[in-house]
């Protein structure tokens, strides 16, 4: 259990890529669940060094703790009605450079216009 509050709640919509169909294309299932978070940034980017970074895509930096299953970079993450994609995967800050599991984890989530 964590020491910091998670005031806010998000919708994860996780994707699961399962057999072929008839005509051999994966298919794919959507599962919803909820996933309780510290902060959701505005506007927030990654830093320039992180490779697969499209910086001018990044909407929101949403951080939480590390035991609340954050999302992968398949899944999506809706916030305020909106849904975006999740950009890689999350940071983990707890394990350096000593242990603290109250640092949390970092997800990008990022949605192209157009």
């Amino acid at each position: 259990m964590s020491l910091v509050p998670s005031p806010y709640t998000l919708t994860v919509r996780a994707r699961t890529v399962g057999a072929q169909d008839a005509f051999g294309n994966a298919t794919v299932t959507w599962t919803e669940r909820a996933w309780r978070v510290r902060s959701v940034a505005p506007g927030a980017m990654a830093d320039p060094f992180q490779p697969n970074r499209d910086l001018s895509r990044v909407e929101y930096t949403i951080a939480a703790d590390v035991e609340s299953d954050p999302p992968g970079n398949l899944d999506e993450v809706t916030v305020d009605g909106e849904t975006f994609a999740v950009d890689g995967d999350p940071s983990d800050w707890t394990r350096g450079p000593w242990p603290n599991p109250a640092a949390g984890v970092v997800v990008y989530l990022t949605r192209a216009e157009g």
